[in-house]
Order: structure tokens, then sequence, then C-alpha cells
């Protein structure tokens, strides 16, 4: 009900108040301690009722309590350590608040813990990051391995395809040297088995023997071949060989030193008709539970890999095949990776519609494996993150997402990419305004394509240096500016 007030201020203060009530809250001063519960015997206080907390970066908070067993501090969030989640009464505490190690602070969301002290309490608010702390990390080279490490000369060392560990001891990958004399082929692609642990060179894949006949990774003089990337899938030991003349070698590597002979998914040098083997200038494979998904230049093809076997050489069919989205022209550098939280996978694209990543839902073709359908049009695609450039290679780990560019340069996000489109960076680089260059130890910029974590190394990642003809380990120097408001 709204009454109206006394006309004249000598009337309202001669005559008695009306619907006027107020609640006075009586509570010690307690120096720079602004926050403070009381309830007019005891009292609980502290300096502050937000924290910020990031890398390298610490926050504290005083805690004062009158009543007998003193202060304890409950609600902590899992990525929080603290020095101190207790004290005694009377007696000043100083808690220092601090980011676990292994966490992220842009990727975990603010709490809110709990300052207790017997019937007393109150809230304060904890951000794992803070917005004057812009945090970087630029990668530098700890090693490089170049021709004479392989037994090759600078200028027969062309290094490329992917860079696949195994047994935490081998390292696979190819080399691309084509040479012409003549107008004769006299040198093509092969794939080197290193023996990191020997440091030495244990076998160099190039030609092998099937039903009588040898074949190779032998393109011709004017229709050269290159091997364009490299799976492996450790369950069942085999090694898949992408080739740039539209089919894909594979291998039983149980031995890596003694690679064997399985089969060919698809048909060599039929890149120039649309057939059901056409696997044109191929640019990406990834080996999943029960699938092997191949990316070429006009789709994206899904394999069982129990049809995958020597019986059915050339003639292994896909149980989908998305032709009507995928098209582009030429050779187009591209990597699978795969959330090691989550299991779910994505793939670098970029065409004249799109630039980004595309993350895919296997599920999509089990219908199709379970009622024994094969060669179905199925878009696998679930979700879109679009990128304002073209991205080639994509690393994703438990903390942040890798992504090298065409330009060969590197970006380093937040998870949160991962979440949502478009992307937004929380990491800033050093050297450009957007993204980071790698510079040799020679000071020329390398040029990275895709990129490798070390399987021996959580902090250390690989790749190729497509410039150089250098294949090269990172490691990342981290470092913060703080800007004062």
């Amino acid at each position: 009900m709204t009454q109206s007030g006394y006309d004249t201020a000598e009337e309202a203060y001669s005559n008695p108040s009306v619907n006027i009530h107020a609640t006075l809250e009586l509570r010690p001063e307690i120096g720079s301690l602004t926050q403070v519960v009381y309830n007019a015997t005891d009292y609980l206080a502290a300096d502050k009722a937000e924290l910020r907390v990031a890398e390298q970066k610490a926050d504290q908070l005083q805690i004062l309590a009158t009543e007998s067993g003193g202060w304890n501090l409950t609600d902590m969030p899992e990525w929080l350590d603290v020095s101190e989640n207790h004290g005694g009464q009377g007696t000043l505490g100083t808690v220092t608040f601090r980011l676990k190690d292994g966490y992220q602070g842009t990727e975990e969301a603010p709490s809110t813990i709990t300052l207790r002290s017997n019937s007393l309490k109150m809230s304060v608010k904890v951000y794992p990051y803070d917005e004057n702390i812009i945090e970087y990390e630029t990668p530098y080279v700890r090693k490089v391995w170049q021709a004479a490490d392989f037994g090759y000369a600078e200028e027969k060392f062309v290094p490329g395809g992917s860079l696949v560990f195994i047994q935490d001891r081998y390292l696979l990958f190819a080399n691309n040297y084509n040479a012409v004399t003549d107008g004769t082929l006299t040198s093509f692609p092969c794939i080197l088995i290193y023996d990191m642990e020997q440091q030495q060179v244990a076998e160099r894949l190039s030609e092998w023997t099937f039903e009588g006949q040898t074949l190779s990774f032998r393109g011709t003089s004017d229709k050269l071949d290159l091997i364009d990337d490299l799976a492996v899938d450790e369950q069942t030991n085999r090694l898949y060989v992408m080739r740039r003349q539209s089919c894909v070698e594979v291998f039983d590597i149980s031995d890596p030193t003694r690679p064997a002979y399985v089969t060919r998914i698809g048909k060599l040098f039929e890149s120039g008709a649309y057939t059901r083997n056409r696997l044109s200038g191929s640019g990406a494979m990834l080996a999943t539970t029960q699938y092997l998904l191949l990316r070429d230049n006009i789709s994206l093809d899904t394999y069982l890999r129990k049809d995958i076997v020597s019986e059915k050489f050339q003639e292994i069919t896909c149980v989908t095949r998305d032709n009507q989205k995928m098209t582009h022209s030429d050779y187009h550098p591209t990597q699978w990776a795969v959330d090691p939280t989550d299991g779910n996978i994505y793939m670098t694209e970029y065409d004249n519609s799109f630039k980004g990543i595309y993350s895919f839902d296997l599920s999509k073709a089990d219908s199709y494996v379970q009622s024994g359908k094969y060669w179905q049009q199925q878009d696998l695609r679930s979700r879109a993150l679009p990128l304002t450039y073209q991205p080639t290679g994509l690393l994703i780990t438990d903390k942040k997402v890798y992504v090298t560019r065409l330009d060969g340069s590197l970006d380093i996000f937040s998870r949160k990419i991962l979440e949502s489109a478009p992307a937004v960076r929380t990491f800033a680089p050093v050297e450009k305004a957007e993204n980071i260059r790698l510079r040799t130890t020679t000071g020329k910029f390398g040029k990275l394509q895709k990129i490798y974590l070390d399987p021996n190394d959580t902090e250390s990642f690989w790749s190729i240096d497509i410039t150089n003809h250098t294949l090269v380990q990172l490691n990342m120097f981290k470092s913060s500016i703080e800007i004062q408001p």
C-alpha cells in the first residue's frame, strides 16, 4: 500500500514515523579485513571476497576468527591448491592459493569456497585465471634430425608423410625424394624405420613382394609418387601407408624391423576415373577401434578394419563415402586427432567454402555395418569449428589444442576451441600478432606441417620442417606478463 508523506518538513519532524523500517548491522572494524561476519559476540573476517590464481601467479587471503575452534576452508575445487585449510582462534592467518600442476586455468570454471568458523561462514569466489595476466608459449627447437642422421646426402632427403612412433622406440616417416635421369626414374620414395634407442635406421622399406610380383613406392618419370600419410593400428600391428597415386599399402609391423606386406586399398594410378577404388591424392588416415578413416581429395571413406585382408587386394569396399561435400582440387595436407579426454575425433579441413576443424560421429556408420550394407553416402561430420586460415596439422592434449597453418606457423589454443565456434585464442604468441613462427637454430624460419606428441615426453612435440627438410623436436617456453591496471 502506498501512502503520501507529510506536506512539510516541520510536520514530518513533529509527528511519529510511519512505515519506516531500518536494520542496523553492527560489526567491528578489523583493519584491512573488510569482509566480516558478526553475531554480536564473535566474528569471522577476511581481507577480500574474490581470489584470482593463474599459472605462475598465486593469490593470498588473510583470515581471522574469534570463535573457539578457529576457522577452516571447505568446498575446495579439484584444481585449487592451498597452503593451509584451517587456523586457530584469534590468530591472523595468511593462506596462499595456487593453481595445481597439470591444470590450465582458462579451462576451469570459477568456484566458490566456504570459509567457516562454527556458526559463522562466508563465501569467497575463486577465479582460476587473471585477466591481467597474458600467458605466452613460445616453441624452441630442442633437437634437429637431418639428412646425415639417416645416412643421406642433404639434397636427397625430403622427409614427409607424417611421423609415427611405435613401441615407444621406433620412429617411422617417409623420404619422398624422387629423381629422374635422362627420362628414367632412378630414385623413388621409401619409409624409414628409425631405432631411437640404437640411434640408427633399422629398415628402409621401398620394395616388397606379393603373390610373386615386386611392388614398390615407385611412380613413373611423368607421374611421380609421394607418401602423404602414415597411420599405425597397434592393436593389430598394422601400418597404413597413403600414396599420392590413389592407394593405401598395408603392412604387418609386429616386428618393426621386418615389415610384412598385407594388402592394398584402392588401385594404383586410377586417379583419373571416378571409381569405387579411387583414392585420388590421399591426404590423411586414422585407425579407430572399428574403422579405418581415409580422407582423400574427393571424399571421406570409412573402412571396416576386419575387411582389410590380403584376399581383398585392391577390392576392399568402404562402408560409407561422403563424396557430396568433401571435394577439393589438388593435394591438401590434413591431420586427424583424437581427444585423449573423451575419445572424440577431429580433423583439419579447408576448401573454398570452409576453413577449420570438423568433429566426427562414427556411430552414423554403425547401422550400415550392422545391416551388412556397403558403399553408402553418409556425412559423418557432427560439428564444424571454423578458423580464419587454412589449417594443416592438429594435436589435442588434455591441456591445449595445437594447430599448424598452411604457411607453416603454429597456433596454440585453449581446449575451449573444441566447445564452440568461432574459436577464440587464449594464448598470446611472441613472434606475431596472430600466431607463432618457428625460428630454427640457424635463425631461418622453419615451416611446420603437422604436429605430433612425443611418446616419451609429454612436454615435447615433433614436426617436419618442410622448408629445411628436417625433423624437429619442439619444447615450449612458458612465460607471462602482468598488466598493471
